[in-house]
């Protein structure tokens, strides 16, 4: 099935369709206008005949489209179109997107697990979408792996932020809202209730996620929709290292955190989640290829699931959401104790082994491995007595006096507060605060980023502590695209750490169609990182007046001279009345839009008498 050609809003035409959903029809379109492949989303007729509801996604396609991040598809334009013909029925509502060459994420997981660090990656990126959108108050509400795209170069894309939030507008019953999304695999708890929603709802929702990405399976599964909904209620979320030994008890901690039925207890912003998930990554994949080379090392055989690393930064998060982990021994089936007799008797205790030729020694019991194992233990004890006059060094030489231990001072979180609020209080313990700022893009001007010394760090009355207080997002010069093509241009300034904004058309006699006129803020001007940059570009054409009337001279030099660029070209016309001086009888080219360097011919009359002039 095709969209047959049809031309939406005369500037978009509809090829073949790409993808559906439970509420609209995807197409693969063309901008005729600025030359690029689009998507293009119809709403089913189902809905599209609810006015209101049109109304609602009008609105929340026209915030959507105001969120413009490398992370979230571009929303190029939204409408309406009355033709009946076309893929969406009558009066069908469309969205004109970014078109993503790459592969859904649903794709890539189809019941097999990913890597770790490809699915730590992944999650973050769709974090980062969120932290964008969250900050705009725009809840997506269905996260889920058909919504995430991954291109060809590996880029997260994050599709269909704010229609669902014009759906669940307003409260609905399950059925029906499992209906229109289809999504309750990757529902929260209070959305299975059909509670109000937040951003935290999102959160849970990309928990369940990652959880499929490290186990290859869904969270929870069931015969209906209504019976995995229950599930998110109340079945605590198990384990992904039960079939993914590689996720370290670290990462399995914020899996199990962001999965948590109450959402005081999950994270309480996109932020906080994608760093700890990071750090948790970060640390576990260290404590695990360490413990791997000391396996290594002393020939000792990997164990099934590793342990958990001593990592103070995570300690807090462990200790919070504890996670039950089952040891191999515990999932081991017992086979230690035979079976009762089905009569009651009791089980026969194991006959005793009968005595025989001994068994050859254990290759440990090698003079070899005898010496090899008295070497570890040699090792051991030095490294043990090392630590002691290490430890005894420090207690005699470096230990805190009890004038010192009186004078100590901890320095506080300070994190989030301005900078005002945070010196008064190093002030009042006898701190002294020193202002040093520092360009950050996820902390707002004005708040304090961290301290130097960190928190938690001991210091003596009177000492400084240097207070990290954000200036914004780095500043930077706006790139010149000017002459590029818009789909360049757009690169440019992403690669720049800008965000592309809207594309206005403008007549040019000089620039090719769909090149970069101006840019807006200008190029050269300095601007923050991720300000959004406007582009006018060429429409290939301009605007031809009517110059019937007019002196012949006077036309022909109009038509020259900026902002036209035309070639004039005039013809005599004997079958008229000739006129001094000569004037424009007809013109070639009706007023109006026209292409770039047409040929204008002007017609003139020559008939009648002789002009002092004369004839052409």
């Amino acid at each position: 099935m095709n969209g047959g050609g049809r031309l939406v809003a005369g500037r978009y035409l509809v090829g073949d369709l790409v993808g559906r959903g439970g509420m609209s029809d995807v197409y693969r379109g063309r901008d005729t206008r600025l030359g690029r492949v689009v998507a293009i989303k119809f709403l089913k007729s189902t809905l599209a005949d609810d006015p209101e509801f049109r109304a609602r996604f009008r609105r929340e396609a026209q915030a959507a489209a105001r969120m413009t991040h490398p992370t979230i598809v571009r929303i190029f334009d939204a409408g309406e179109d009355d033709t009946s013909d076309g893929p969406g029925g009558a009066c069908s509502s469309f969205i004109v997107m970014e078109y993503v060459v790459g592969t859904a994420l649903r794709e890539m997981i189809h019941g097999n697990r990913l890597d770790v660090t490809a699915a730590v990656r992944i999650a973050s990126g769709i974090l980062t979408a969120l932290e964008y959108s969250h900050r705009a108050d725009i809840v997506h509400r269905d996260i889920k792996p058909g919504n995430v795209m991954i291109t060809l170069a590996g880029q997260v894309k994050v599709m269909d932020f704010g229609i669902a939030r014009a759906i669940t507008e307003t409260a609905t019953a399950l059925a029906q809202t499992t209906t229109i999304l289809g999504t309750a695999g990757y529902f929260s708890p209070e959305q299975a209730r059909g509670e109000v929603l937040d951003a935290r709802t999102d959160l849970y929702s990309t928990g369940v996620v990652l959880f499929e990405m490290l186990t290859g399976r869904p969270l929870f599964t069931g015969t209906t929709a209504v019976d995995v909904a229950r599930q998110h209620i109340r079945t605590p979320a198990p384990p992904a290292r039960r079939w993914n030994p590689a996720v370290s008890p670290l990462l399995e901690t914020v899996v199990h955190r962001a999965l948590a039925k109450d959402r005081d207890e999950r994270y309480q912003s996109a932020r906080e989640f994608r760093l700890e998930l990071q750090a948790a990554h970060r640390q576990g994949a260290a404590a695990t290829r360490a413990r791997l080379a000391t396996l290594a090392a002393t020939g000792t055989p990997d164990p099934a699931y590793p342990h958990a690393p001593d990592t103070p930064d995570l300690a807090s998060a462990a200790s919070d959401s504890p996670v039950a982990a089952t040891s191999p021994a515990e999932e081991e089936p017992a086979r230690a104790t035979p079976p009762a007799h089905a009569d009651g008797r009791p089980p026969e205790a194991p006959l005793p082994a009968r005595p025989g030729p001994a068994a050859p020694s254990e290759p440990s019991a090698t003079p070899r491995h005898r010496t090899h194992a008295a070497w570890l233990w040699v090792t051991a004890c030095a490294l043990a007595l090392a630590v002691v006059v290490a430890f005894g060094y420090w207690f005699v030489e470096m230990r805190p006096s009890a004038g010192a231990a009186a004078t100590a001072r901890t320095v506080p979180r300070l994190a989030g507060l301005t900078y005002e609020h945070a010196a008064h209080r190093l002030s009042g313990m006898g701190l002294t605060p020193v202002r040093s700022d520092e360009a950050s893009t996820a902390v707002d001007p004005g708040l304090v980023i961290g301290t130097r010394p960190h928190a938690g760090a001991s210091l003596a009355s009177g000492d400084t502590v240097r207070l990290l207080v954000s200036s914004g997002p780095p500043v930077t010069a706006v790139p010149d695209v000017e002459t590029m093509h818009v789909d360049t241009a757009e690169e440019t300034l992403t690669a720049a750490g800008f965000t592309p904004g809207a594309v206005d058309q403008q007549d040019s006699s000089e620039a090719p169609a769909g090149t970069v006129v101006r840019t807006i803020p200008e190029a050269g001007s300095t601007q923050a990182e991720g300000t959004v940059v406007d582009m006018v570009v060429s429409s290939g054409t301009v605007d031809l007046p009517d110059l019937v009337g007019m002196e012949l001279s006077d036309a022909t030099d109009r038509l020259q001279a900026p902002p036209l660029g035309l070639a004039p070209r005039a013809r005599a016309d004997p079958n008229c009345q000739a006129s001094a001086p000569r004037v424009v009888s007809t013109q070639s080219l009706p007023p109006g839009e026209v292409p770039q360097h047409s040929v204008v011919t002007l017609g003139y009359c020559t008939g009648g008498a002789t002009t002092p002039e004369g004839g052409e």
